[in-house]
């Protein structure tokens, strides 16, 4: 695949870039801030490879909805490589793609809840059909599930979401057909809150080692 290797940093942002590549089958290597001014569409035939400190950022005034749109394959370890980008901005195929992290939107144990809502719901929203999470303890406020996805944690309660006090609905899967989660545990907010909440017209839905604990009162 890699016939050619092209240095981001070479070029005046992503667009640009996109345009020296062409067709030809390449690697696009990212070492530190390449700026997104545009509604860009990255090809089959490009490969994005991040390196630490390497990202996409969201510069000036962009049209909504899905502004950068990912065809080819994404080699980057659980970091945070799109900054600025919200929930619909980036769209990712899946056609090339084994698995994305809400990582790449500023998902971490460090992150507060309103972050790391805004992380998962954009890697969610970007198509990706699988999300990996790291072994980890999260904050969060209600996650929305609104596409078709497996959300999958490495084993069996290694993934922690600490739900916010007065949430009532933890996560929630509305109107996306052939959902899947696996290996979460959810540490809700109140005796009344609900683990997972299933709504619309939701079907084929899939939960598999799913634990759930309400915290403990005296």
């Amino acid at each position: 695949f890699d016939a050619a290797t092209y240095d981001a940093q070479d070029y005046a942002d992503l667009s640009t870039a996109i345009t020296a590549i062409s067709s030809t089958n390449s690697t696009l290597e990212i070492k530190s801030t390449v700026n997104v001014g545009t509604t860009t569409i990255i090809p089959s035939n490009v490969k994005l490879r991040f390196y630490k400190g390497g990202n996409f950022t969201k510069t000036g005034s962009n049209p909504s909805g899905a502004i950068l749109t990912i065809n080819g394959t994404i080699d980057a370890q659980p970091e945070q490589i799109f900054i600025g980008f919200s929930r619909n901005d980036v769209s990712i195929s899946d056609a090339y793609i084994g698995e994305i992290y809400p990582q790449y939107w500023g998902f971490d144990e460090s992150a507060s809840a309103a972050t790391n809502e805004v992380a998962f719901e954009s890697a969610v929203s970007s198509g990706a059909k699988k999300i990996a999470i790291p072994a980890g303890s999260y904050n969060c406020n209600s996650l929305l599930v609104s596409h078709q996805v497996t959300i999958e944690g490495i084993h069996y309660r290694s993934v922690i979401l600490n739900f916010a006090s007065g949430i009532t609905s933890n996560v929630i899967i509305d109107g996306a057909p052939n959902v899947t989660l696996k290996n979460l545990e959810i540490q809700t907010g109140g005796d009344n809150s609900i683990g997972v909440s299933i709504y619309g017209t939701s079907t084929g839905y899939s939960l598999d080692g799913i634990y759930v604990q309400h915290p403990v009162t005296a």
